[in-house]
């Protein structure tokens, strides 16, 4: 009998200011979008250097306005196959078509060498996404983007803080998208941010974010109804001064885990360049099943130990039921096939105690061992 996990994937437990921040907005009774929600524009955009941030109601609604900005029906956008079904599905809802590409096996972000063979006069944009937190090469992204014409949209949902040298994730796009779900570095519940150096960018998104409408009734655009609330935008606020040493306490988890497990055979740890400060989002290795065995036998062995994992993701997105019948599936991928059936995140969020993280890699060396021992067996 598997009893309660002694560590967990996630622990979103909103602090004592949080709250209090959040019970300031419901006493005054002005729920809606208003100042509370600019304030935490103004704040997010000066934390990652951006010009402009518009707050609205989820990270996935922040994917679609910076879509609905950007493209025209029929138009292409590059995505990487191993990310969250809202990169691509977001793209559909904006009347455009996703192009799914193969990743890098290491970095698990989209590979530029296979999105350049998938070019189209059609293709309109690419969407990198700075998955479990690591940043992508700006100089290599922006001579990718220049060189096919196109327009970066940046998925920096899972990637609050980090950074490419001293450019914060996002800063090479002309729109950066976030999310604030409770599994994230940040998080309010639901909501996300839309950030861009382009003025025109953020006043149309905006519009589209409020039902097109510059004055009240007047609508100058079909839009919708994507805006954040001032209770979320409050709690926002008050957690935006603590990513910092949050993300630290992630990669300090990070750096005993990279020690830890660097010698177990057949366990492939994140890749990290120099220039990457990456925030740990999540911590995701690759288990190879020559050296140790299957992946799904590893996590429920850890469980067994009391200790947490999460697959991200199963399936690739070319994969998925709704794209094969839309008729966008692109064929085989070889990574992001191959990966989807490899890769395991461990716990590293911040709440993490240093016995629990202990648990942690003494979990994960005695998995190792015991399967290496009985793949030598059999």
């Amino acid at each position: 009998m598997i009893g309660v996990l002694d560590v967990t994937m996630a622990n979103p437990q909103l602090e004592v200011d949080e709250i209090a921040a959040a019970v300031q907005v419901l006493e005054s009774g002005a729920l809606r979008s208003g100042p509370v929600a600019l304030e935490f524009e103004r704040a997010f955009a000066d934390y990652v250097s951006a010009e402009h941030a518009y707050a609205c109601s989820s990270g996935t609604a922040a994917l679609h306005l910076a879509y609905l900005s950007i493209l025209e029906p029929g138009d292409e956008v590059l995505v990487p196959a191993l990310t969250f079904f809202a990169t691509a599905s977001a793209v559909v809802l904006a009347g455009g078509v996703p192009v799914f590409c193969d990743v890098d096996p290491r970095s698990f972000l989209i590979d530029l060498d296979d999105a350049e063979t998938r070019v189209t006069p059609l293709t309109k944009a690419i969407c990198p996404v700075y998955l479990f937190g690591q940043p992508m090469d700006v100089v290599e992204l922006n001579a990718f983007a220049v060189r096919n014409g196109l327009v970066v949209i940046g998925d920096a949902a899972q990637a609050l803080g980090s950074r490419w040298k001293d450019s914060h994730v996002g800063a090479e796009a002309a729109l950066t998208t976030h999310s604030f779900y409770p599994t994230k570095n940040l998080f309010v519940g639901e909501g996300g941010m839309v950030t861009t150096d382009d003025a025109e960018l953020d006043r149309l998104g905006r519009l589209l974010r409020s039902h097109g409408q510059g004055q009240k009734y007047h609508h100058s655009h079909i839009g919708l109804n994507y805006r954040m609330t001032d209770v979320e935008a409050a709690i926002g606020l008050a957690q935006l001064p603590k990513v910092d040493a949050r993300n630290a306490r992630r990669r300090s988890i990070a750096a005993r885990y990279d020690i830890a497990f660097a010698e177990i055979r057949g366990l492939v740890l994140p890749s990290v360049p120099d220039a990457a400060f990456h925030t740990y989002h999540q911590y995701t290795v690759v288990v190879d099943p020559e050296a140790i065995g299957q992946r799904d036998e590893f996590a429920a062995r850890l469980r067994s130990r009391g200790v947490g994992s999460q697959v991200n993701y199963p399936m690739p997105l070319q994969r998925q039921e709704v794209f094969i019948r839309l008729g966008i599936d692109r064929g085989p991928l070889v990574q992001a096939d191959g990966l989807c059936r490899k890769v395991l995140s461990l716990p590293v969020h911040h709440h993490l105690s240093d016995g629990q993280v202990d648990r942690v890699i003494e979990a994960v060396v005695e998995t190792a061992n015991e399967m290496a021992n009985l793949l030598e067996v059999h």
